[in-house]
């Protein structure tokens, strides 16, 4: 249900997500994974660094 949760969110603003430092990456490429790559953990480390958990605190919804 997280991972279901965080990926709507991801995916509703990908740039700021791709952009983010701590998104996954390819090994080969070097090039950002596609969201149906990522792990929950990866999804749960991006989040955080734009302050996506932190937003959804606020409003009330986690």
């Amino acid at each position: 249900m997280l991972e279901g949760l965080l990926l709507g969110v991801l995916q509703r603003n990908p740039g700021k997500a791709n952009q983010c430092t701590t998104a996954p990456k390819d090994s080969k490429s070097g090039k950002v994974k596609s969201f149906a790559h990522w792990k929950l953990a990866e999804m749960i480390d991006v989040a955080h660094n734009v302050d996506t958990i932190s937003h959804f605190k606020l409003q009330g919804r986690i």
